[in-house]
């Protein structure tokens, strides 16, 4: 079996037949192998064979939606001829029919509800909706869609929604929506085929990418949105699936206004959350997840001092053993928070920690960048950021300030 660097010193020599026999070896033992696909398409556009390489490239997309390349690999597959198909690659290709059902969750949603549906109805083959309380005309806004509408009384649990949802729903994989997420609709026919892509290996779940607009800025969250039935969700707010092994990225965004204060009673919202997860905290102390979303919440509403007590709980009672990813995530709440409250000596030292223990997470070169007063530190540090941009997504408090700080260096 060929390497990542054979194959590639193959398509450096123009063996392209060597390289697509490799490939085809490599993706006959996995076929979830972003890479050997990457190749594939490589070497079919060496061969002149541009549609198998456009084929190629559209399989990398959905396995790797962060492949910056993209675009320019599949210029160069459009400008060489379409040339043979390929039958060993046509079989690697082929995926089995795989139905999905969407589960709304709905309260008071009449602002987005018709065009939340109106967007999957194409995705996906089922869209089972769950209403929680609703005072408006949700109801029958749906049903004058040719839908039925499930009740459930709302007990202050979100997961307990979602999973009474989900026990409605009759196909293997499930599609979590939220009423004000708007599927992009030219990313519809990449639901069944992402789901056709994972049917039958490990991966439990994929996240989507929900394209957050608050106050004129868009951030983008991935959340584990797509996945199998088997799977259950945990957690009163901010809840989550209870996943084990990898989750992947997949090409499925939507747009959510649900944080914007011109949208929607944030107030409100936020204090509901608040509240839950107070109570969360108070019967379980030992909930870390729960205590972070608290923290995070909390400095929403500029309750530095609640919010500091929860982020330090954390780092002090479970910042050695937490997961990279997980401590990485506090510490820049925790860096945040000591901006904020006047703190820079504090916010540096997180930072540089973070840079020290997890250089491949960005966020701490992005607040280095901000703290620093030299323009040359600046910028060395906005290198290093950018370096390591493309596996991890900047926290959403980094991204509109650095683009105030520096409008020449970091437009994107």
């Amino acid at each position: 079996m060929k390497t990542n660097k054979q194959i590639i010193e193959l398509i450096q020599q123009r063996k392209f037949d060597s390289a697509r026999y490799a490939c085809i070896d490599r993706l006959t033992e996995s076929r979830m192998d972003a890479q050997a696909w990457a190749f594939l398409g490589q070497a079919m556009v060496g061969l002149k064979r541009g549609d198998m390489a456009r084929k190629c490239f559209e399989r990398v997309a959905l396995l790797d939606p962060f492949a910056t390349w993209i675009n320019q690999a599949w210029q160069d597959a459009t400008n060489v001829s379409n040339g043979a198909s390929d039958k060993q690659t046509l079989r690697l290709l082929e995926l089995s029919n795989v139905s999905v059902s969407a589960c709304i969750l709905t309260r008071d949603s009449s602002r987005t509800i018709r065009q939340c549906m109106e967007a999957l109805i194409p995705a996906v083959d089922e869209i089972v909706v769950v209403d929680t309380g609703s005072k408006d005309d949700t109801v029958e806004i749906v049903e004058s869609l040719g839908f039925h509408v499930h009740h459930f009384e709302w007990v202050d649990d979100f997961s307990a929604s979602r999973n009474y949802a989900q026990s409605l729903a009759t196909h293997g994989w499930l599609l979590a929506v939220d009423s004000d997420e708007i599927l992009f609709p030219e990313d519809a026919p990449a639901v069944r085929k992402v789901a056709a892509v994972y049917n039958g290996s490990p991966v439990e779940a994929v996240r989507v990418a929900v394209h957050n607009t608050a106050a004129g800025q868009t951030h983008v969250t991935f959340m584990e949105r797509l996945y199998k039935r088997d799977l259950l969700w945990s957690g009163r707010v901010h809840e989550t699936l209870s996943v084990s092994g990898s989750v992947p990225a997949a090409p499925i965004r939507f747009k959510h206004d649900g944080y914007d204060a011109d949208a929607v009673d944030l107030e409100s919202k936020r204090g509901r959350n608040i509240r839950i997860l107070r109570e969360v905290v108070q019967a379980n102390p030992d909930d870390a997840r729960a205590r972070f979303f608290l923290g995070r919440d909390l400095m929403t509403i500029k309750n530095y001092t609640e919010a500091r007590e929860q982020f330090e709980h954390l780092l002090k009672q479970y910042g050695n053993s937490m997961l990279p990813g997980a401590r990485s995530q506090v510490e820049t709440k925790y860096t945040h928070l000591s901006i904020e409250t006047s703190q820079p000596d504090m916010a540096e030292m997180v930072a540089r920690g973070m840079t020290e223990r997890t250089p491949e997470f960005p966020d701490g070169w992005g607040w280095l960048a901000l703290l620093e007063s030299s323009q040359d530190y600046a910028i060395h540090y906005l290198s290093l950021l950018q370096q390591y941009r493309d596996g991890y997504l900047l926290d959403e408090t980094i991204l509109p300030r650095l683009r105030r700080a520096f409008p020449q260096l970091f437009t994107v």
